[in-house]
């Protein structure tokens, strides 16, 4: 316990060595989307200390408001290199398109998004993307006997 605040982040903020900081998807609702970085907090922090200072990137990654939008994941590949996973339903489906049976729950396509990127800092000292890949996209449906209530994809680096 560094203090009476919360990280900037919506789930897992990995720490990057060369940026010296810690970063993830921003969990803000307004700035949904985005990516965020994070100072450390020092070692020795007061519960009275503010919060360490954090920066929202230049780049909107995904929409969250998007009716399609399942989820999405950041994975840090490390050198300030990562990968975001996003979870859709495709757009073309519904699930009245694929109702097996009465007795059968309805099945919808998903896609899965996977763009790999770095990050830095500019000059002005706002994070931004460099070196976007190309997305790679999947499409799958999920199984009928799914019953997990998260729609957000599982991903990691290894």
């Amino acid at each position: 316990h560094h203090g009476d605040w919360i990280l900037p982040f919506a789930g897992q903020a990995y720490y990057d060595a060369e940026l010296e900081a810690w970063v993830g998807l921003a969990g803000d609702r307004d700035s949904a989307g985005y990516l965020c970085s994070c100072d450390v907090p020092p070692v020795a922090a007061e519960l009275t200390n503010p919060p360490p200072s954090w920066k929202l990137g230049l780049n909107k990654m995904f929409s969250k408001e998007s009716e399609l939008h399942r989820g999405a994941k950041l994975i840090h590949m490390g050198d300030s290199k990562f990968c975001l996973v996003e979870s859709l339903f495709h757009e073309d489906d519904t699930t009245s398109k694929i109702e097996l049976c009465d007795h059968c729950p309805a099945r919808r396509c998903r896609v899965l998004h996977m763009t790999t990127f770095g990050l830095k800092y500019n000059k002005a000292g706002n994070l931004q993307i460099t070196l976007r890949q190309a997305q790679a996209c999947m499409m799958f449906k999920r199984p009928h006997d799914f019953t997990e209530p998260s729609l957000e994809p599982l991903a990691f680096w290894i």
